[in-house]
Parts: structure tokens; C-alpha cells; sequence
């Protein structure tokens, strides 16, 4: 079901999955591998979030709230240059600034919200998938 109810606008743009396994793909449709679990959740986050964008804090708070403020920093840091090195020459389709994170809404496509996607996605599965 490769592409289901995508649009040829829709092939040029990054395309994040959330729906099934999570998945990333550059617009030619090849995929960006994201190693860490924190790392996808991240970007899951940042995929639902207002404007594609979340706060530096919010992202700590609900990725390491088990760690003291200084150790939860670095794994924030981490997990930014991981996303950082598996984009590549992409990168490009994040937004940074001191006070968050976010993608660029013009580049970036996200399953759940298509709603042509979601009713073709319906219509040709049996049985539907976990969202992430």
C-alpha cells in the first residue's frame, strides 16, 4: 500500500508516519533512518505539535523527566544531533532556536493529518494499525 491516497504534492514533501511504524521519508521516498526511540519520539512530537514546533522544556519534561535538569539538557542535546546527522544534507527541515524545536511546515507532510490518506488507509486495510 505504498503511497496510498498520496498526492504528487504531497511525493515532493518529507513524509513523517505516525500511524504503524513510525517512518520518515525524504521526498523521493527513500527512508531516513532514526536510530533512537527518543530521537522518533521527538520527532512524533514536534509532528503533532502547534505549528510543527514545540518548547525546549516541553520536550525535556515529557522525554526525560526522570533525570535531574542538567543531565535531561544533554540528552535534549543528543538527541538533537542525532536527528541532525540522520537528515544529512536535510537537515535543513529542522528550526531551531534557544527556546525550541520545530520542522518546516512547508516541507514537511504528516500522515494523521491527511484526511484523503486516512480514508484510503481505511478503506483498503482489514485491520487498522496502532497509532505510535
Amino acid at each position: 500500500m505504498e503511497n496510498c491516497g498520496i498526492g504528487v504534492y504531497v511525493l515532493s514533501l518529507f513524509r513523517i508516519y505516525l500511524i504503524g511504524d513510525f517512518r520518515l521519508e525524504e521526498p523521493g521516498g527513500k527512508s531516513i533512518r532514526i536510530a533512537g526511540k527518543k530521537t522518533r519520539a521527538m520527532l512524533a512530537f514536534l509532528s503533532v505539535g502547534m505549528n510543527m514546533s514545540r518548547t525546549k522544556s516541553w520536550i525535556i519534561d515529557h522525554l526525560w523527566s526522570d533525570r535531574g535538569p542538567d543531565q535531561a539538557a544533554a540528552s535534549y542535546r543528543q538527541c538533537l544531533h542525532e536527528m541532525r546527522r540522520a537528515l544529512g544534507p536535510h537537515r535543513d527541515i529542522l528550526v531551531s532556536s534557544y527556546e525550541g524545536l520545530g520542522l518546516d511546515t512547508r516541507k514537511v507532510w504528516v500522515d494523521c493529518f491527511d484526511q484523503a490518506y486516512l480514508e484510503t488507509l481505511i478503506d483498503n486495510v482489514d485491520e487498522l494499525p496502532e497509532f505510535i
